[in-house]
């Protein structure tokens, strides 16, 4: 396991520049949102890939283009191929990843773009696919960060 600074600094989060001035002006807020991504996406019962898709895919429908980009970079380093990361952007069905991780895919922009829409038959679906709570509570937790962390990075403050 690694700490929450060093997964950071794999994803190349340290050359951003709003990561550094957060970190300049509130080491403390950049100390506990380096331990909640640590958490989501380095631990959990998820692969790691279907949380990168997760973020990566609700970022680029964010617009979030740093976010996006990192994320992408994630993926490619984890070995996903450049047209599965397309297609879960553009048409989740057709991403050669399995059933249902296409299916927490779609359930992850759902919950991260109109999560009072979410219904019991959601829920019931994804566990038809064998997804445990614990699982989509992660999805949901994942989905919610990414949105955090879209707005976050799209502020780009400048230092005065």
């Amino acid at each position: 396991m690694t700490s929450g600074h060093d997964f950071i600094q794999s994803l190349s989060l340290e050359s951003e520049p709003i990561w550094q001035i957060t970190e300049q002006i509130r080491p403390d807020i950049t100390h506990v949102v380096s331990n909640v991504f640590e958490t989501f996406f380095a631990q959990g019962k998820l692969p790691p890939t279907i949380k990168q898709l997760i973020a990566m895919t609700i970022s680029e429908k964010n617009s979030c283009n740093i976010c996006s980009r990192l994320h992408t970079e994630a993926l490619e380093k984890l070995g996903v191929p450049k047209e599965t990361i397309d297609h879960c952007v553009t048409n989740p069905d057709d991403a050669q990843i399995p059933p249902a991780q296409r299916e927490l895919l779609k359930f992850a922009v759902k919950t991260a773009k109109t999560a009072q829409e979410v219904t019991n038959e959601d829920l019931d679906h994804l566990r038809d696919q064998g997804i445990t709570d614990e699982e989509i509570l992660e999805v949901a937790m994942i989905a919610s960060f990414t949105n955090f962390l879209n707005t976050w990075f799209d502020v780009k403050p400048l230092p005065t």
